[in-house]
C-alpha cells in the first residue's frame, strides 16, 4: 500500500503545536550547504536537559537528533580514558543529525561532553565560526555529586565507592573547574558569543532566562512553551541495565538512514517517555556528607574565584 509521508506528517507532527511542517522536510533535504547556530557545551547536570527542551519546544528552533551527538569531543563523554570516533567520520556524518530540520528553523545541538573537552572548541571554531556557545553552571560540588549518582544508578557505569572517586581526583571530579574550561574556549571565541545559564536562576526565574536565551539565538523571545516550570532529568534508576545506552545506540542506527522523521514522530507520539517509564524509575539519593562537601571545597575554590573575576558575578553561596 502507497503511503503518502507528505500528507500524513503534516497531519500528525503538526496538530495542536505550532511547529513547522514536516512535509517541508523534504524540501530541506535538497538545500545546499551546512551550518550550526548554536551549540550547547554542558555542564552535565546543570540543566542541560531543561534547556534542551526549550530549545526543542521553540518553533523557530532545531535541535538535532539525537540531542547529543557527541560529534566534536576527543573523548569519550561517559567511559574514561576511550577516544572518541565520531569526529573522524566527517561532516556528513554530523549533518544526518538534522535532516529533519527546516531550512526557517537555526540548527543546533547539546552535547554536555564538550566544555571539558580540550579539543572540542578549536574543531568547532575551525568548522562552524560564527556558531554561538551555550554553557549551563551549577554549583560544582552538587553537580558532580549529581553526576556521579546518574552514572552509577541510571547508567551504571560508575562501580567504584564516592570516596574513591573524590581521592582520585576523577574526569568528571574535574568537569566543575568551569573557569579553566571556558579558558579553552575564550582562546577561539569571544564572551559575546557565550550565553551563561546558571542552574538556580532555571529554577527561579525560568521565564527570564527563556527570553534573554531565545534573545541571544536572534528568534522570537515571546513564545514561552508549555512545560516551562516542569522539572526535567529528575534522578532515576535504572530498572533495565544497559537498555537505554541499547536505545541511544539505536537512535544513531536511525539517522545513519537518513530516518530522522521517525525518532521526532515517536517523540510526537509520547513514545520515548512512555519507554523511560519503563525502563527507569524515580530515585532520591541521600546527600552529601558536610565532611564530603568540605573535602571538596579546596578542589573549587581557586577555580570558583577565577570564575568570579571573570564574570564579575558573586558565587559566594558555591563556597558554602
Amino acid at each position: 500500500m502507497f503511503f503518502d509521508f507528505n500528507c500524513h506528517f503534516n497531519l500528525l507532527l503538526n496538530s495542536g503545536k505550532n511547529r513547522p511542517i514536516i512535509g517541508d522536510f523534504f524540501k530541506t533535504m535538497k538545500k545546499k550547504g551546512f551550518n550550526i547556530d548554536f551549540i550547547g557545551i554542558g555542564a552535565a547536570k546543570a540543566g542541560t536537559t531543561w534547556v534542551a527542551k526549550m530549545l526543542y519546544a521553540h518553533p523557530q528552533i532545531c535541535l538535532s537528533e539525537p540531542k547529543e551527538v557527541h560529534f566534536f569531543n576527543a573523548k569519550r563523554p561517559f567511559i574514561r580514558n576511550q577516544n572518541n570516533d565520531n569526529y573522524q567520520k566527517g561532516l556528513k556524518w554530523y549533518e544526518k543529525h538534522f535532516t529533519h530540520c527546516l531550512s526557517n528553523q537555526i540548527k543546533g545541538e547539546f552535547s554536555t561532553s564538550y566544555l571539558a573537552d580540550k579539543e572540542a572548541a578549536q574543531r568547532m571554531k575551525t568548522h562552524f565560526p560564527n556558531v554561538k556557545i551555550i554553557v549551563c553552571l551549577r554549583n560544582p560540588i552538587d553537580r558532580f555529586y549529581s553526576n556521579y549518582n546518574f552514572r552509577k544508578h541510571r547508567l551504571q557505569y560508575e562501580k567504584r565507592n564516592l570516596d574513591l572517586v573524590v581521592n582520585q581526583k576523577d574526569a568528571y571530579v574535574k568537569q566543575g573547574l568551569y573557569y579553566q574550561q571556558l579558558q579553552t574556549y575564550l582562546e577561539h571565541f569571544s564572551m559575546e558569543d557565550i550565553y551563561l545559564i546558571f542552574f538556580e536562576d532555571i529554577k527561579n526565574c525560568p521565564e527570564k532566562i527563556l527570553k534573554e536565551l531565545y534573545t541571544f539565538l536572534g528568534v522570537d523571545r515571546d513564545f514561552l512553551p508549555e512545560d516551562v516550570y516542569e522539572k526535567k532529568n529528575a534522578s532515576k534508576m535504572a530498572r533495565l541495565p544497559n537498555v537505554e545506552n541499547w536505545i541511544r545506540g539505536l537512535s544513531f542506527l536511525v539517522v545513519s538512514l537518513h530516518l530522522n522523521w521517525l525518532i521526532v514522530l515517536l517523540k510526537k507520539w509520547g513514545f520515548n517517555d512512555w519507554v523511560m517509564k519503563k525502563i527507569t524509575k524515580s530515585y532520591t539519593y541521600p546527600p552529601m556528607s558536610q565532611d564530603m562537601r568540605e573535602k571538596l571545597k579546596p578542589v573549587f575554590e581557586e577555580d570558583i574565584n577565577n570564575l568570579e573575576n571573570l564574570l564579575k558575578k558573586d558565587l559566594s553561596h558555591w563556597k558554602k
